[in-house]
């Protein structure tokens, strides 16, 4: 990474999130003084899905919109999200089947 334009290279930014994918969460929690969880909380508020309908989480990360978008649509619903990082996705995807276990759904 010599120069600054390589910062907005998809392959170096894919690369960073892969390998901090596993501290992702509790640096990003740490960092944001809890912020994070609380902004994500505010958006949800304010998005107009139906229940039933598809909302789409665009650079999803380990999937914490995710989940408020999943109580919006229920479980007749779909979220979809998606990542440029592929061990991020790995993460949604495990916490999506957690979520599946605790409520029965699909």
């Amino acid at each position: 990474m010599g120069r600054p334009s390589d910062l907005y290279d998809p392959r170096f930014v894919q690369g960073l999130f892969d390998e901090m994918s596993q501290t992702y969460g509790v640096v990003n929690l740490i960092a944001s003084f809890g912020f994070a969880h609380r902004w994500r909380k505010q958006c949800v508020g304010l998005i107009n899905v139906p229940v039933g309908g598809h909302a789409l989480d665009l650079m999803a990360g380990m999937g914490e919109l995710s989940a408020g978008l999943r109580g919006l649509v229920g479980a007749g619903g779909r979220v979809t999200g998606l990542d440029l990082s592929s061990a991020m996705c790995e993460r949604a995807a495990g916490q999506a089947a957690r979520w599946r276990g605790l409520d029965g759904g699909g």
